[in-house]
């Protein structure tokens, strides 16, 4: 258990050692959360990638352009988030205006180009404070702010660096998505390893971390946000961090995780209920699990079909997806590392998002 949970701090830090619908504005959808969603939050990352590393950042499969600095198979809008773009009319681009500062310590500058678009996710994002970061040279943003904790890095967490943009109010009329909690997952794991924390502690983190999304739901409705959509995590048992590539699919670790998981939706589910205003996407349609169990799934009448379930994409050692270029004929795995979903994959997640949550409130958006 302790040799596979080692491995998923490698897999989710930044690898720098080692029918249309009509919108008519961009920001009518705002999202928040981690590298799920990243569109491309630290777009310096392959001028620090070729300092440290002293080689070139990878490139496309077709070797014309340097891979975008996003969490999936390189291909261009390989990001669900990206692919409302063609998908619904949906532009999200990346806000990093408000960076935390302690990433320019070293001198490594991780953003080049300040944007202020409409999707705040940041790689390594949690609902607190403690995000998974390289010190010094990357740390990013907490989702929402901590409402136990006291930290340089929450003034600059992602729902108060949109309000500051926006007159510290929010919009009725704006789709609010937030999708986290699988970092916090891979800490609390991280230190069942270490043994600093034991299961039940883990299971009781989830449960935290779900408290946290519920605050910042009420928060943003408190700031007169009135359509909200909420994420739930994916079963990560299924994943390879979580069965060693597919060697172990029914470990300890991976009913760790499953345990976990549930502890976090079973949360959100209870927490949200009450509320008119937020869709809960709990995985009605068991997303992922029916792709791994079935190597298919249909979404809006159009089938994905997968070719691998298991192992990830990344030369089937689990290589951070951010970095790592998968070698020709894989584009049909689930997964293109140990956690992050291939290109192919998120075409049909967003395909699940927009029709099971978006385009529930685009006949008044």
């Amino acid at each position: 258990m302790k040799k596979i949970l080692l491995k998923i701090g490698v897999a989710l830090s930044v690898p720098l050692f080692g029918g249309a619908l009509n919108i008519a504005e961009t920001n009518n959808v705002v999202v928040f959360g981690d590298s799920l969603s990243d569109v491309g939050y630290y777009n310096n990352l392959a001028n620090i990638w070729q300092q440290k590393q002293q080689k070139p950042w990878p490139k496309t499969i077709d070797g014309k352009n340097l891979k975008q600095p996003t969490f999936s198979t390189p291909v261009i809008n390989a990001i669900w988030s990206q692919k409302l773009d063609k998908l619904a009319g949906i532009k999200l681009t990346t806000n990093n205006l408000n960076t935390p500062k302690m990433n320019a310590e070293s001198g490594a500058v991780v953003v080049d180009e300040i944007s202020q678009g409409n999707n705040y996710a940041a790689g390594g994002a949690t609902t607190t404070c403690d995000g998974i970061s390289v010190d010094g040279v990357y740390t990013p943003p907490p989702i929402g702010p901590s409402q136990s904790e006291n930290c340089e890095i929450n003034k600059y967490n992602q729902i108060d660096s949109y309000l500051s943009q926006h007159d510290n109010q929010a919009n009725p009329n704006t789709v609010y998505l937030i999708w986290g909690g699988a970092n916090n997952a891979f800490i609390l794991l991280s230190k069942v390893a270490s043994g600093t924390i034991s299961p039940e502690e883990a299971s009781k983190g989830m449960v935290d971390a779900a408290n946290d999304i519920i605050k910042d739901i009420e928060y943003l409705q408190s700031k007169g946000a009135e359509k909200l959509i909420v994420l739930a995590l994916p079963n990560l048992k299924i994943t390879p961090a979580m069965t060693d590539d597919g060697k172990e699919p029914d470990g300890q670790t991976a009913q760790l995780a499953q345990q976990m998981s549930n502890a976090f939706n079973n949360k959100l589910k209870v927490g949200l209920s009450d509320s008119s205003d937020v869709i809960f996407l709990r995985d009605d349609l068991n997303f992922f699990d029916k792709i791994v169990t079935h190597k298919r799934i249909t979404v809006n009448d159009k089938e994905y079909l997968f070719n691998d379930v298991t192992q990830s994409a990344c030369d089937f050692a689990g290589d951070n997806s951010l970095s790592c270029v998968p070698k020709d004929g894989t584009e049909k795995y689930l997964f293109a590392d140990t956690v992050h979903p291939t290109n192919h994959a998120q075409q049909a997640l967003a395909e699940y998002i927009y029709r099971n949550g978006i385009s529930k409130f685009s006949s008044d958006t």
